[in-house]
């Protein structure tokens, strides 16, 4: 049975429970209407033939007259008994009524009630539990993954390794990347707009993006800027599962950017010179 089925399985079994409740009512208010007036319609004749004799019969009470008086005394309160036993030990009775039966009933519905409220509350407890526990274990896990990508990231040292030679000493990060800013599946652009610092000053925003719609690996991005900048390499945090990375900052003049990522094995270069940089012309030639 599925899920759902079960559910309904439920809603239904709490319907059946509900419409047989309201029968069981209705049943028993039926028994006691029909009874109390058929005893007490017997208890009123048996009075009315009582009072006649009264007045017929001799001055002193007879036997007739005190059982036929406990007679009717019966028919009326017969009524109001729920249960009556007989034993050669003597005998007793209950005295009830639909009012008490009611009560009994919904004291007897709200502690099943209650049982199954305390037994949900149990099982979300433990769900609860559950769920905290594995919580905790995706986080350490996420942060022993974590650790793991930190210990086998390359250092600074490492990634300068990996680069070419410098040749332009006016433009020191120019040819060190490879030459190109796209690989096919990766792209360094640049934004240029206007800077909040000054008239000569240009805000600068540098970013590597992903192009085949796969993330970019590895913990760290390191952006090689012109070698008048202090410092010149920013260490930029890849988040998890990021299509891009980007640094921001703001300069006078145009020059070529570098960008290592990827524990080093995506390298790419781009000259803000050039014509796909859109980025006012006296900048440029700064």
């Amino acid at each position: 049975m599925s899920a759902s089925e079960k559910d309904q399985a439920e809603v239904n079994s709490g319907h059946d429970w509900v419409n047989l409740r309201r029968k069981f009512v209705n049943d028993q208010l039926r028994r006691f209407s029909i009874a109390s007036h058929a005893l007490w319609i017997i208890a009123t004749l048996s009075l009315l033939y009582l009072i006649v004799v009264a007045f017929k019969v001799l001055d002193g009470p007879k036997w007739e007259f005190i059982a036929l008086l406990g007679f009717v005394t019966i028919c009326t309160a017969l009524p109001l008994f729920s249960k009556v036993s007989l034993s050669k030990d003597g005998g007793g009775f209950e005295v009830a009524n639909p009012i008490e039966l009611l009560d009994e009933m919904e004291t007897k519905a709200q502690a099943a009630r209650s049982e199954s409220f305390e037994q949900t509350r149990l099982q979300i407890s433990a769900l609860s539990v559950q769920l905290a526990e594995l919580t905790e274990t995706l986080a350490k896990r996420s942060v022993d993954q974590a650790s793991v990508e930190e210990t086998t990231e390359p250092t600074l040292r490492d990634i300068r390794k990996k680069l070419l030679p410098q040749t332009d000493h006016e433009d020191p990060q120019k040819g060190r990347f490879g030459g190109k800013d796209s690989s096919g599946t990766r792209e360094l652009t640049a934004l240029v707009k206007r800077s909040d610092l000054g008239q000569n000053w240009q805000k600068l925003i540098l970013t590597l993006r992903s192009t085949d719609g796969q993330p970019l690996s590895g913990a760290y991005a390191y952006f090689f800027l012109h070698d008048t900048f202090d410092p010149d390499v920013y260490r930029v945090k890849v988040s998890p599962g990021a299509s891009s990375v980007s640094l921001e900052t703001a300069c006078k003049g145009a020059f070529t950017a570098g960008v290592a990522a990827e524990r080093g094995n995506t390298l790419l270069e781009l000259d803000l010179t050039a014509d796909k940089v859109k980025a006012p012309a006296w900048w440029k030639r700064s």
